[in-house]
């Protein structure tokens, strides 16, 4: 939800009602009030085209990191920010990246002398890399000025898409230090400003939003994986069992879109879903008082003959043999 804020408040900087945008992505304007919940990768690339859309300027993404404050990305931004140096807010961003996504756009390499911060957007469509890269750049460039930083230490700019029609922008800021159609987009900076102190650093309220973003990342990464999420999201629907899309739309992905990650993960959804049901009636087996009939049904079989079949498919014995072996 910290992107969709953030997205509303840019396009409130600009003039502009988020309202219309986030009606015409179809997504529930108030859902950006529930500060834990997710969207999916879809409904945040939908959005900020419809912004882009509405405010008919192809370099919103230049625009909305040039109008807005930082502080819109809500405790990242405050965090960065209020740290002593830039070594340090980047130390605590980088660690606690789980909670603006489940994987990180933001990395960090640091050489001799100098750095350089790497960006992979949350994007679908090349219009939203697009825009989401624009902000990036953007905004760390007015983060460096900020800092007291001159020209000549940001060293340079490379865009992975193409040079846009507003590319004078990028070279009339950057000239021939800006790169466009590269292979990642990334900012190189002297490696000493890292070093720098800011100007009003808040060392009291930077460690309260450490703790605050560590709790944070903490209950974000409970789960430690997607298939950990799902698995915890089926225990606690049975004896109800989800289908993909249902299990889906409950993490905030599509369909489709967690197909794609477990496919990534080597995994499936029918795999999950057995595992999910093994380890638990194995759980409740140790219980001996509970009859067979009652585990199969608290997993969601309709009897017990189809419980069996499924229990002596996924461990090569039956109900009975397993319990047996559990006494022995």
């Amino acid at each position: 939800m910290i992107h969709l804020r953030a997205l509303l408040r840019g396009l409130e900087s600009l003039g502009y009602s988020g309202e219309a945008a986030f009606a015409t992505a179809r997504i529930d304007l108030g859902r950006v009030t529930h500060d834990e919940s997710w969207v999916t990768l879809e409904e945040l690339d939908a959005l900020t085209c419809a912004a882009m859309r509405l405010c008919a300027d192809p370099a919103f993404g230049i625009r909305w990191a040039e109008k807005s404050s930082a502080l819109q990305f809500d405790v990242p931004a405050l965090l960065l920010t209020s740290a002593c140096t830039l070594r340090d807010g980047f130390r605590e961003l980088l660690r606690i990246q789980s909670i603006l996504g489940d994987r990180n756009e933001l990395s960090l390499s640091e050489h001799a002398r100098e750095a350089e911060l790497r960006f992979e957007p949350f994007a679908v469509s090349e219009d939203c890399a697009r825009i989401r890269s624009d902000l990036f750049v953007t905004g760390f460039h007015n983060l460096f000025m900020l800092m007291g930083a001159d020209s000549e230490q940001i060293h340079g700019v490379s865009l992975k898409h193409a040079r846009p029609s507003y590319g004078f922008e990028y070279e009339l800021k950057f000239g021939e230090r800006v790169q466009f159609a590269q292979g990642a987009t990334s900012v190189r900076f002297a490696r000493e400003l890292l070093d720098r102190p800011f100007h009003t650093p808040n060392p009291s309220l930077y460690r309260l939003l450490k703790q605050h973003a560590q709790d944070l990342h903490a209950r974000a990464i409970a789960g430690d994986s997607l298939q950990s999420r799902i698995k915890q999201l089926m225990r606690s629907t049975y004896p109800v069992v989800l289908s993909a899309r249902e299990a889906a739309a409950a993490i905030g992905l599509s369909d489709r879109s967690l197909r794609r990650r477990l496919a990534s993960d080597r995994s499936t959804y029918s795999q999950l879903l057995q595992e999910s049901r093994l380890d638990l009636v194995i759980e409740l087996m140790r219980d001996r008082d509970r009859p067979l009939k009652q585990i199969a049904a608290e997993v969601g079989f309709a009897d017990l003959a189809a419980f069996g079949r499924a229990f002596k498919r996924w461990t090569g014995r039956t109900p009975s043999e397993y319990q047996a072996a559990i006494d022995a």
